[in-house]
């Protein structure tokens, strides 16, 4: 738990760094995000949070899981783009709704670990 607020910083800053402008490191910039995604599924996994963290862990875990969702869907548009089997204003659509996904996602991470300091 205590890394993954720096995962999502990460995270966020891998995808805006992506550019299709050289195929080559975007592909290998897709990989490394979804290589982060391991992290955010392994905590949505945990099936006994200590009783004391069982709500905060609820809402961290919907947002994990919710943040997973974005950041697979974000990488599948983007191979789909890559591999012309969606149009560049598809991709474009597709990057919006997983960012405001990613960032309902962020706030529900946010609200729980604020559950956790109280």
């Amino acid at each position: 738990m205590e890394t993954l607020s720096a995962d999502v910083g990460t995270a966020m800053s891998s995808m805006s760094g992506l550019s299709a402008t050289d195929e080559d490191s975007f592909r290998a910039g897709i990989q490394s995000i979804r290589d982060m995604v391991s992290a955010f599924r392994d905590f949505a996994a945990i099936t006994n949070p200590p009783e004391s963290y069982a709500e905060a862990h609820a809402k961290i875990a919907e947002g994990c899981n919710g943040f997973a969702d974005g950041l697979e869907g974000l990488c599948d548009s983007a191979e789909g783009m890559l591999d012309g089997e969606m149009t560049t204003e598809d991709y474009n659509t597709a990057v919006t709704d997983y960012t405001t996904a990613l960032n309902d996602a962020a706030t529900l991470l946010t609200e729980g670990f604020g559950m956790i300091q109280e």
